[in-house]
């Protein structure tokens, strides 16, 4: 094995320079126990837990559009309901958690909501932070003039449902028990004509009358505990909607969290290499257009002897991953990959698994092999294209032994994420006989 990469841990064999790594922003991650911890910018968030698995969250660069995020007591325009900012402990173990108390007046709006203008058309991913404070029920919704897309939850039995959608298209939802009570729920999908949308969370005392729609009176002391909602706009370009990506804190104004990018030079030669890539899927196979995430690539733009070698996310409808290698070496370059066109859970553990061989009987040829499995088994591949690329008797340095090629984990202008990556390992294949089974226990 040439390389190695686990959470927490470069194994590079000697003469590797240090990785770089950019954020420049402060970001979140899952802790073992459950708790969100903030991490600063320009650091790496490599102690991210999804179902106990160590993983290093990578996410693309996107925008909580909700003004003060934590403080739902604040700006946010409450309904039949006292917002009380401050009276919990949230996520993060601060005591920043906004109660939402429903008040003594029978109806089914009892709620908090805030405005927030768009594009007409736009995919959008809301978000929210949730503890049962007695009462357990609840939706979450996005409400335009023309359409709207609503979800209800059950904080008792730690589900979330879509209830219904008119004209906008609901594509996915998520729910994820933390540490202290607290629940993750993200929703997703897409607009239709409007430019501005309400993001309402409503409470209710139970999840089947949030899901009913049944009327009831508050007490004046139950509710829930709401803290971290977040709107996320991905425009109007992608064929497959994004589900939201980790928290972004706001108060007075919106917050960016730049996109994760992470290079590590390459020193070796070319070869017969093996590309392996193990990750949780937290919306990557349906974010994005043809998004390479994980890339080896020799030499700078244009140059005569560029390589790359790349798996990335298909964000073609209905979703997926690919594969493959290009080459600068031919006027106009030249490329093959292989696609995988399904989309995976949110959540799926995914392994992608690709060779780039010599091609038999052709001295100057080559073929590119992938394969995926998603939660441990083998569900696409191996399959193969093939071309004349003359790799691998040209290496992936520019000629000068390898000045500026490197390996990009995100970075060279593409876009990894959201995952939780495991592991990634890159090893020579001389005799051509690895596979994706191998590779994972190399």
């Amino acid at each position: 094995m040439l390389f190695e990469y686990k959470p927490g841990a470069f194994s590079n064999q000697p003469g590797f320079a240090p990785y770089t790594f950019a954020r420049n922003a402060i970001a979140y991650e899952y802790t073992a126990s459950g708790m969100l911890q903030q991490v600063a910018a320009n650091v790496l968030r490599e102690l991210h837990y999804w179902n106990g698995v160590r993983t290093t969250l990578i996410e693309p660069a996107s925008t909580n559009w909700l003004l003060q995020s934590q403080a739902l007591g604040t700006t946010w325009a409450p309904q039949t309901l006292t917002a009380t900012n401050n009276v919990a402990t949230a996520p993060d173990g601060t005591s920043t958690a906004t109660s939402l108390v429903p008040t003594a007046v029978s109806g089914t709006s009892h709620q908090v909501s805030q405005a927030v203008t768009i594009t007409a058309g736009e995919y959008v991913a809301f978000s929210c932070f949730l503890k049962a404070n007695t009462y357990s029920g609840g939706r979450l919704q996005l409400v335009g003039a023309s359409g709207n897309m609503v979800w209800w939850f059950d904080l008792a039995a730690g589900t979330v449902s879509l209830l219904s959608a008119t004209t906008y298209t609901a594509s996915g939802q998520v729910i994820v028990s933390l540490a202290n009570g607290w629940y993750w729920i993200g929703c997703w999908g897409k607009t239709a004509t409007d430019t501005s949308i309400g993001d309402y969370v409503t409470v209710y005392d139970t999840g089947p009358h949030a899901q009913s729609g049944t009327a009831f009176t508050g007490n004046g002391t139950s509710g829930l505990f709401a803290w971290g909602a977040q709107l996320e706009r991905w425009g109007t370009a992608p064929a497959v909607a994004p589900p939201p990506t980790s928290y972004m804190p706001t108060g007075a104004s919106t917050f960016s969290r730049p996109a994760d990018n992470l290079t590590n030079r390459w020193l070796f030669q070319g070869m017969p290499l093996w590309l392996y890539a193990k990750f949780v899927d937290l919306g990557w196979s349906v974010s994005g257009n043809y998004n390479t995430g994980f890339q080896l690539e020799g030499g700078a733009s244009g140059s005569a002897c560029g390589r790359d070698l790349f798996l990335g996310s298909l964000g073609a409808a209905p979703g997926g991953h690919y594969g493959g290698w290009n080459t600068r070496t031919f006027p106009g370059g030249l490329e093959n990959f292989v696609v995988f066109n399904t989309a995976v859970p949110y959540g799926a553990t995914v392994e992608l698994f690709s060779r780039l061989l010599a091609s038999p009987g052709n001295p100057g040829g080559s073929i590119f092999e992938l394969t995926r499995s998603q939660n441990g088994a083998i569900t696409d591949g191996p399959t193969q294209s093939v071309g004349d690329g003359r790799f691998p008797l040209e290496d992936f340095a520019d000629g000068t032994g390898g000045s500026t090629a490197s390996l990009f984990i995100t970075g060279g202008g593409n876009v990894l994420g959201p995952v939780g990556l495991v592991s990634l390992k890159i090893g020579a294949d001389p005799l051509f006989k690895s596979t994706l089974a191998l590779a994972a226990v190399a």
